[in-house]
C-alpha cells in the first residue's frame, strides 16, 4: 500500500481511505482466495481503488466505489486500456504492457 505525503508523516494517525493510493496485488494461484477476506476491508476502510492483477487470464480486476463492506464498481480490464484513478490522474500504463 502507498500513501499520499504528509507533513508529518503518520505517526500521529493511521492513513484513511483518502490518505491511501491505490492498493495494487498480483495473484497467479491464489485469486480464488486471497482477495475474498481483503475486498470487504478495503472498502469498509474507504479504499477508493483496489486493483488485482490476475496473472493467468492477464487482466486487471478495478474495484471501486466503495460502499459499506463492497464496491459498486467492479471491471475486468484488459488489452491496451488504461486503468484511470482520481489519486493518480497522470498514470498511463495499459493492462497489456505489464504483462508484455
Amino acid at each position: 500500500m502507498v500513501v499520499k505525503h504528509r507533513d508529518g508523516g503518520y505517526a500521529d494517525r493511521h492513513p484513511t481511505g483518502d490518505d491511501v493510493l491505490p492498493v495494487a496485488e498480483s495473484s497467479a494461484s491464489s485469486l480464488t482466495r486471497d482477495p475474498k477476506p481483503k475486498r470487504p476491508e478495503y472498502a469498509a476502510a474507504g479504499i477508493p481503488d483496489y486493483w488485482v492483477m490476475d496473472l493467468k487470464a492477464e487482466s486487471l480486476i478495478v474495484h471501486r466505489e466503495p460502499e459499506g463492506r463492497t464496491c459498486r464498481d467492479v471491471q475486468t480490464l484488459t488489452g491496451d486500456t488504461v486503468p484511470q484513478s482520481d489519486a493518480l490522474p497522470d498514470f498511463a500504463l495499459s493492462v497489456v504492457s505489464v504483462y508484455a
